[in-house]
């Protein structure tokens, strides 16, 4: 796999989810027992379903205080209620969100951007 070649598999666990099931449930299932919550997540999957599963994440608790959440193709996709969502949280103190642009991949000329965001402290 790609992260046995960069060296990164005893840091970086790959898991399938089911769609009929909410990302939270299945990502609880694969944590392990002594686990606080998510350290580093890559949304790079439906793009219509960022929102949701972030917010389910959220709500679950597994995002805290340092957890890192890297959103691709924001632009793009016009993944504005993503970002507002994000913009609302940093606006109150919660999170530090960047957006890094980008030209599409395989594209010269296609704009696009990932949303990079740093939760500073718990979520209320």
């Amino acid at each position: 796999s790609i992260f046995r070649l960069a060296k990164m598999k005893n840091y970086v666990s790959t898991i399938l989810v089911q769609e009929c099931d909410p990302l939270s449930t299945t990502l609880k299932k694969h944590l392990p027992d002594d686990s606080d919550g998510i350290d580093f997540l890559l949304l790079d999957h439906a793009k219509p379903m960022y929102l949701p599963d972030l917010m389910d994440l959220e709500s679950a608790r597994l995002l805290r205080k340092h957890s890192f959440v890297a959103a691709d193709n924001v632009i793009f996709n016009r993944l504005d209620g993503y970002r507002n969502h994000m913009k609302r949280w940093e606006a109150e103190g919660f999170v530090e969100t960047n957006l890094e642009e980008m030209n599409l991949e395989y594209s010269n000329n296609l704009k696009d951007g990932i949303e990079m965001t740093v939760y500073l402290r718990d979520l209320p």
